[in-house]
């Protein structure tokens, strides 16, 4: 279950960064796509090697803990990176 609940995370963050460069770059949507796909796959890699490497011989309970605060810290970090665009600025709404 925990393994689903940071995939989930990490796909919307590709949603997040397909969005950013189409918005803020102006970048082509399949050019987006790929972007994404080099962001997932390198933050599936650091929080392989940070954060489930060292726990190969825990216990049980430090996984699931850990996979519940990477869940969170995935979805924080990606909310406030896409924070900074603004969906409805002034000229859209016209």
């Amino acid at each position: 279950m925990m393994n689903f609940g940071i995939k989930v995370d990490k796909l919307s963050t590709s949603g997040y960064v397909i969005f950013y460069s189409m918005t803020s770059f102006s970048i082509n949507p399949y050019l987006s796509v790929l972007i994404a796909v080099i962001v997932c796959t390198v933050l599936g890699i650091v929080i392989e090697k940070v954060a489930y490497k060292p726990l190969r011989q825990a216990t049980s309970l430090s996984v699931l803990i850990t996979g519940l605060k990477l869940i969170y810290v995935v979805y924080r970090l990606s909310v406030v990176k896409s924070s900074v665009v603004a969906v409805f600025d002034n000229n859209s709404l016209r």
